[in-house]
């Protein structure tokens, strides 16, 4: 509580000890915005999937411009006007490079986000909400809907520019105190810790 209120800001703070078993948390029962942090629970639901031998990650996909997705995208300049990889390659991308078109080609893999939800809730992962691919999520905070043109281009950056600043700020506020991709920090210690004790996945 003492470091949380010094914080400079809105903050959520869990400590799990995964030997002693205990947790210690600040707002810890609260959603907060995952933004990125969501990755993870979509790589772990790919991975699940890999256990079960749905899921090859030497699998081939051949992206166009049509599969990009918003913001941060490294990999679309790879797409000259397609890119042939593998789904392997897609996660280190969506890990490593927190590339927003690959973590949305993991998603559409794996079956969409209730999937991934649905297998999270299987492994007792509680407290984390996925909420929708990444595209879909930030259109959707930035007061827009998600247009086919706006993939792979700047075309989301200008109409979000095109609308009042006050919608903006008042559709990112309430994005923040009621987050689509909301997770608890009780939530998401308590997964990170059956992740790393591997109880969600094989070794």
């Amino acid at each position: 509580e003492r470091l949380s209120r010094s914080f400079p800001g809105d903050v959520g703070v869990a400590v799990f000890d995964v030997s002693d078993r205990w947790l210690a948390s600040w707002q810890g029962d609260r959603p907060f915005p995952q933004q990125s942090v969501s990755k993870v629970w979509v790589a772990v639901g790919l991975l699940d999937d890999v256990d079960r031998g749905l899921i090859d990650l030497g699998q081939s996909l051949t992206i166009g411009r049509q599969d990009l997705s918003a913001f941060n995208e490294p990999m679309q300049v790879l797409v000259k006007p397609t890119y042939t990889t593998t789904l392997d390659d897609l996660l280190v991308r969506a890990i490593r490079d927190s590339d927003n078109a690959a973590n949305d080609l993991l998603i559409r893999s794996v079956g969409g986000v209730k999937r991934i939800q649905a297998i999270l809730s299987a492994k007792g992962v509680t407290g984390i909400r996925l909420g929708m691919d990444e595209k879909h999520l930030q259109a959707v905070i930035n007061g827009l809907t998600w247009r086919p043109e706006f993939a792979g281009t700047s075309a989301i950056s200008l109409a979000r520019t095109r609308l009042p600043m006050a919608l903006r700020e008042a559709t990112l506020a309430n994005y923040v105190s009621h987050p689509i991709d909301g997770a608890t920090p009780d939530g998401t210690v308590e997964g990170l810790a059956a992740l790393s004790e591997g109880k969600l996945l094989t070794p």
